[in-house]
């Protein structure tokens, strides 16, 4: 019930790894802390809860989700380690993102959460056993057991598929261990759901592949609650409509009384799951578009602790920017979104506009820096200082301009959306643009003939100070025209309702603050 995937010369069953990195947190924060033994019980905790805990602790009796109270009391000597901070868990995803994209090129990279990751190998399993001929071993545990010699795996081209798929899998769990200090669980099978579900059958640090003709037989005896996506409500809903508890009993329940008790959506996907097929494909999520930070607080009418709170959203969120544009060969944002939430409503209200030009330069050069100098360091850090003093002002403007004088918060949010790369934006980027200043030593005659078509455009007029704006301005100097209408004290507070409204809209990309984009978000 797998789909075929065509490419090429090569059509073959899908090929999908799963990998899941055994007690993340806990590895995380072990490996800042070699000192301390692996094999001693530990627990990260948030808040008064443990959230995972290595193996000898669970060992010892150690659960997920129990109190620290409760975990000190079953594990005396068991070491607990703060996990609230997620800043150190997102770098660790970014560097397995990024370790996967090096080695694998194109394939698509999907995460769940921060510590489980989908791999569609399909088409370097192609390429790798075309030159690959005498590989005839699979690596780690193929269910039933690890006894494989009982398949001819050089008449059979679908098991051979797998062969190469559990090599490529070892390599990159290998990889992950040796250059990142994580164990990972990997799973194979020809879909997610089914990769998913090998790679908890032997863990930790072990993989285990599900073969296509074996689906049947291993979902037979498996509980329904194991399956992903059938929560507590599902199971039980299953149990009192039709007194099944396992796959091969679910299969007996005609498809037409799924869906007038669970409805189409679930009532299919329950049909489908249960008989192991998942033709979901793998989606590339390693390209994201939009990265915020937030910060909720007791109701405040001070500016000076709204400021603080900013100052604390501002700064985490250029440190994800930043490693997002090291890991993904430098993109950006272009939109910079202000959230705040008032301490009487429940909608939170938004206002927008571009940028600030620093935040745009520094993703863009973050990624080249490969050289590690003090000098280079020195350099990267007073870009940072500059930007982050930036992308302060412009959201303390942006704040100033909507709230006035008179509000009440309890949340304030800050966020970056519409990502590009340079690569992207090259092909169609205005000549005075950003990406034009950043690339103009190197391409300065590449523009040259897209030069002499825009000049016969209009100038551009702001709607704030209705001056003229000269078309060779760059966007740099935009920005700055921009800063410095919205620190005029003298301005009119009428016409902040609807600041920048139309202001260079020929503009791209778009550096204004339209009224459309001053939207109101739940």
């Amino acid at each position: 019930m797998a789909a075929l995937v065509h490419s090429g010369h090569c059509s073959t069953v899908r090929s999908i790894i799963a990998l899941d990195v055994d007690y993340f947190y806990c590895q995380v924060e072990l490996r800042k802390r070699p000192n301390i033994d692996r094999n001693h019980p530990v627990a990260a905790f948030q808040r008064n809860l443990v959230v995972t805990c290595n193996y000898p602790a669970r060992a010892a009796g150690v659960k997920k989700l129990m109190l620290v109270k409760d975990a000190r009391d079953v594990c005396p000597g068991l070491i607990l380690l703060d996990a609230s901070d997620l800043q150190d868990y997102r770098v660790a995803c970014s560097e397995i993102i990024c370790l996967l994209k090096d080695m694998l090129g194109g394939a698509a990279v999907e995460n769940l959460g921060l510590d489980e990751f989908f791999i569609d190998v399909t088409e370097i399993v192609c390429r790798r056993k075309e030159y690959n001929s005498c590989t005839t071993s699979f690596k780690g545990y193929c269910w039933p057991s690890k006894d494989c010699d009982s398949y001819n795996l050089l008449e059979n081209e679908e098991l051979r598929n797998f062969v190469v798929a559990s090599h490529l899998c070892l390599e990159i769990r290998e990889a992950i261990k040796s250059k990142l200090q994580l164990t990972c669980s990997g799973g194979i099978s020809n879909s997610k759901l089914l990769s998913k579900l090998a790679a908890g059958l032997h863990k930790p640090d072990e993989q285990t592949i599900i073969l296509p003709h074996l689906v049947e037989s291993y979902l037979n005896n498996l509980d329904l609650r194991k399956l992903p996506g059938i929560g507590s409500v599902t199971y039980q809903s299953l149990v009192d409509h039709f007194c099944v508890s396992t796959c091969e009993q679910l299969r007996f329940v005609p498809v037409e009384r799924l869906l007038e008790a669970f409805g189409k959506r679930t009532g299919i996907r329950l049909y489908h799951i249960c008989r192991g097929i998942d033709e979901e494909s793998v989606r590339d999520t390693s390209l994201v578009k939009s990265i915020s930070c937030e910060e909720r607080f007791a109701k405040t009418e001070c500016w000076s602790e709204i400021l603080r709170y900013l100052r604390i959203v501002v700064e985490r969120l250029l440190d994800r920017l930043v490693e997002h544009a090291r890991v993904s060969s430098g993109r950006y944002g272009r939109l910079l979104v202000v959230t705040y939430l008032k301490t009487l409503s429940t909608k939170r209200e938004s206002i927008s506009c571009n940028v600030p030009f620093d935040v745009i330069r520094l993703c863009s050069l973050c990624n080249s820096l490969k050289s590690s100098s003090s000098e280079c360091f020195e350099k990267f850090s007073n870009l940072y200082r500059s930007t982050l003093k930036q992308l302060e002002n412009r959201c303390i403007q942006l704040l100033r301009i909507r709230l006035g004088s008179d509000f009440s918060l309890c949340l304030v949010s800050v966020g970056v959306k519409n990502f590009v790369t340079l690569k992207e934006v090259d092909q169609t980027s205005h000549p005075n643009s950003i990406i034009s200043l950043i690339q103009r030593s190197e391409a300065k005659s590449t523009f040259s003939s897209v030069v002499g078509q825009t000049s016969s455009r209009e100038p551009m007029k702001c709607c704030i100070c209705n001056a003229f704006l000269n078309m060779e301005m760059s966007n740099e100097d935009i920005n700055r025209h921009i800063d410095k209408c919205l620190c005029m004290e003298s301005h009119d507070k009428s016409m902040n309702k609807n600041v920048l409204d139309g202001f260079i809209k020929s503009k791209k990309p778009k550096v204004s603050l339209t009224s459309s984009q001053c939207s109101i978000g739940t």
